[in-house]
């Protein structure tokens, strides 16, 4: 028994001893796997870690590339002609003395409890010349504030030699070019003292960094005075301005602790610069320490843009024109000084950046979705033919991504003014978009859409403009804007039928005419226009009168010198304020027939108006229309001295059975015009246009139209109930009042408008009545 036990114990031992070499060799297999695992783990880690690395180089590359590309899109570098030497100086002055009042705040307890921090931005369109007035400024030697006070300048040496010693004087200015930090840094070009990196993060650590590199500048500066100019500034806006704070907070406190007085000037294209929220209390992301919160001064100081360049290489001696120049290029020169200055330097460069130029002008991404961003749209129409006052988001849009110009700004930050100045550029650019079968480089890729740019398609964006509430005419200036459009599509469908390239401006007055008042299209595309440019006009934009006014002088515009700049820089303008007589002033180029010279600069040339008067209304008679013009002709031999221009008179809204009956009767009775059509108007009056440029021409556009400018009209004043009356009028307290008082003359004819036209802009004209307590109309 105890052997069989023994034996027993012996085989459980063997057991055991087996299941122990099993399980080894288990575990032994699991390690194995295991590390077969881990090794291939590591190998995928490996893979990994090459393809990130890949990747981030592709990145890098693409985002090279995107910044080479953002980098050619620009019509120009940030420094071209920065070197030559500005036409004027009254910006530069203006500027200075807002720099100099900027140090009050440092001296006056009052204003600095009322301003944020000694700051105010500079905010213009591209091309206006905002880095060149910095630097003409940083260059100057003495300027005057607007207290009367003096004080000189320095600038600071280039980067590399910023711990060489300066002059000492009583202001060191620094002139800054921001650039994004991941980006690769700017060249300064001898231009700039130092590039200034912005963070692309908002961690404290970058606070401090932007601190330190503004305290290094100021320490640098053996001047108790500083200006620091900050150009290209949109890059602080990221991060919701949290960068451009740092700074503005950094200027609060450079002065005790550098014993310095520190302002700033922050210059770019985007009204963000100027439109913050007042500063909100530290945080857990803060900008300074929370004991370091300030609680006084929450004003902003209003922008500067007092930026009048336009035109001014007209003026500059030894301009390098090409011999060969056409019409267009010869008026490049009225414009920005950016477009002039790469004409003169490099002419196939400037052809090459047409189509950027146009793409900046459009403001929309993609450009070849322009037709559908109503934007875009605005900046086109404006650009040929101003379209009012715009909300205060839009003017900052068109200013900061198009071409307009800010010309006022409240300093309460609610209201802006902007313009479109006379820019030839700009103006062709927008007429190749509108012109229908236009083929040009300028807008390959660009305008694919053929059913975005028909004749009539413009007039319905105008329409679309008002009704929206885009843009708001001044009260009666819709008929004149719908007015203007007709006239330059007119000019464009015979300009184009000349000139395939639209580089010849000219048309001559009398086919012009014909188009105008018998507007059949294809009579133009089959038979021949005349050749005779004794008498011609070339306007491709309708610009503001901004020179004058009827009060201060009344015959400026009608001058002989001025229509000649008008005609050179191919544009017509809207009347003076207060003008009762035209509406419209258009340049006419007669050629004299005792000269034989052709430079249009010389007595080859005389220049007179066409007085052009927009009535806009659904009843007129032939009475009022002999009145209107003898009124424009008499204004011209008043002011001019003699009877050399022309009048027209343009009817639009016309009710088609009212005015054939009543006004072809009574304006036959009066004038003798059995009717207004161009062969009857021009028989009496052809050799009297040709030989002493002199006329008299009624225009009506009809209710079919081939441009749709009547319809379009019609739309705007009648379709939109409540709105039409807001248009009518800016003052929306007065709508009701002017409404009636423009364009209603007696309960016979509103009755009438009721029964025949809409009863939505009735009901919506007496509610406004009622609103108002107008009692008496």
């Amino acid at each position: 028994s105890l052997i069989k036990k023994e034996e027993d114990l012996r085989w459980k031992e063997r057991s055991l001893i087996k299941k122990e070499e099993i399980l080894k060799e288990s575990l032994i297999k699991k390690e194995e796997n295991l590390m077969a695992e881990k090794l291939y783990l590591m190998k995928e880690k490996e893979t990994l870690m090459k393809e990130k690395g890949e990747l981030a180089t592709e990145r890098k590359k693409i985002e090279q590339q995107a910044s080479a590309s953002k980098s050619e899109d620009r019509v120009a570098t940030i420094t071209f002609n920065m070197n030559e030497k500005r036409l004027q100086q009254d910006d530069t002055a203006r500027f200075a003395a807002r720099v100099g009042d900027l140090f009050q705040w440092h001296s006056n307890a009052k204003i600095k409890k009322k301003w944020v921090a000694p700051y105010f931005p500079i905010i213009q369109s591209s091309g206006s010349g905002k880095t060149k007035l910095m630097g003409m400024f940083r260059n100057g030697t003495s300027f005057r504030t607007s207290s009367g006070e003096v004080w000189n300048t320095t600038n600071l040496e280039p980067s590399d030699k910023l711990s060489q010693s300066y002059t000492e004087l009583d202001v060191t200015i620094i002139l800054l070019l921001c650039y994004q930090q991941q980006r690769q840094a700017p060249g300064l070009d001898g231009v700039f003292d130092a590039a200034f990196p912005v963070p692309v993060t908002k961690q404290d650590a970058d606070r401090k960094n932007l601190v330190a590199v503004l305290d290094n500048l100021a320490s640098q500066a053996n001047t108790t005075r500083i200006v620091f100019l900050f150009d290209e500034a949109q890059h602080l806006l990221s991060k919701d301005s949290w960068h451009f704070r740092c700074v503005r907070w950094w200027l609060r406190d450079a002065n005790p602790q550098h014993k310095k007085e520190v302002v700033a000037v922050f210059a770019g294209t985007t009204s963000q610069l100027t439109n913050f929220h007042d500063e909100v209390a530290a945080s857990s992301n803060t900008r300074d320490p929370p004991s370091r919160y300030h609680e006084e001064g929450a004003d902003l100081l209003p922008p500067f843009y007092q930026i009048y360049t336009t035109g001014l290489y007209r003026w500059k001696k030894g301009f390098k024109m090409p011999a060969d120049a056409t019409e267009f290029e010869k008026a490049v020169v009225h414009g920005r000084p950016l477009f002039a200055g790469l004409m003169e330097r490099d002419r196939k460069n400037f052809w090459n950046r047409q189509p950027t130029i146009l793409r900046k002008l459009l403001i929309c991404h993609p450009p070849q979705d322009w037709h559908k961003d109503s934007l875009a749209k605005a900046s086109i129409l404006a650009t040929r033919l101003q379209m009012g006052e715009t909300s205060l988001q839009v003017a900052s849009d068109l200013v900061a991504r198009g071409y307009a110009t800010l010309t006022a700004y409240s300093e309460q930050g609610n209201y802006a003014q902007i313009a479109h100045l006379a820019d030839p550029v700009l103006a062709r650019l927008a007429m190749c978009l509108m012109t229908p079968g236009y083929k040009g480089k300028e807008i390959q890729g660009i305008a694919n859409n053929a059913a975005s740019t028909t004749t009539r398609s413009w007039s319905k964006y105008m329409a679309e403009m008002f009704s929206n509430a885009i843009c708001l005419a001044d009260k009666g200036d819709i008929g004149e804007i719908g007015v203007a459009l007709y006239m330059l599509q007119c000019g464009d469908i015979l300009r184009f039928a000349r000139d395939s390239r639209l580089q010849t401006l000219s048309i001559p007055v009398d086919d012009f005419l014909d188009l105008a008042i018998d507007p059949d299209l294809e009579k133009f595309k089959i038979l021949n226009t005349t050749n005779d440019f004794s008498v011609s006009l070339n306007f491709i934009q309708v610009t503001k009168q901004y020179l004058c006014f009827r009060n201060v002088t009344q015959s400026f515009p009608l001058s002989g010198w001025y229509l000649r700049s008008l005609y050179e820089s191919a544009r017509a303008t809207y009347a003076v304020d207060n003008e009762p007589v035209y509406d419209l002033l258009v340049p006419i180029r007669v050629k004299n027939p005792i000269s034989t010279k052709t430079d249009e600069l010389d007595e080859a040339y005389t220049h007179v108006p066409m007085l052009v008067s927009v009535k806009n209304r659904y009843k007129f008679t032939g009475k009022n229309a002999t009145s209107a013009l003898v009124n424009m002709r008499n204004l011209m031999n008043e002011l001019r001295g003699d009877e050399k221009g022309i009048a027209v008179l343009v009817l639009v809204g016309l009710d088609a059975p009212r005015w054939k009956s009543t006004f072809s009767k009574s304006l036959r009775d009066a004038t003798g015009i059995e009717d207004i059509s161009y062969e009857n108007q021009m028989e009496k009056q052809r050799n009297l246009l040709k030989n002493e440029a002199r006329g008299q021409f009624i225009v009506v556009i009809r209710e079919d139209d081939p441009f749709g400018v009547s319809q379009s009209l019609t739309s705007c004043a009648v379709n939109d109930g409540e709105g039409a009356i807001h248009h009518c009028a800016l003052d929306i307290k007065n709508a009701a009042f002017k409404f009636l008082e423009e364009d209603f003359q007696g309960k016979e004819d509103l009755l009438w408008y009721k029964q025949n036209r809409d009863n939505r802009a009735v009901e919506a004209l007496l509610r406004l009545i009622k609103e108002q307590n107008q009692e008496k109309n």
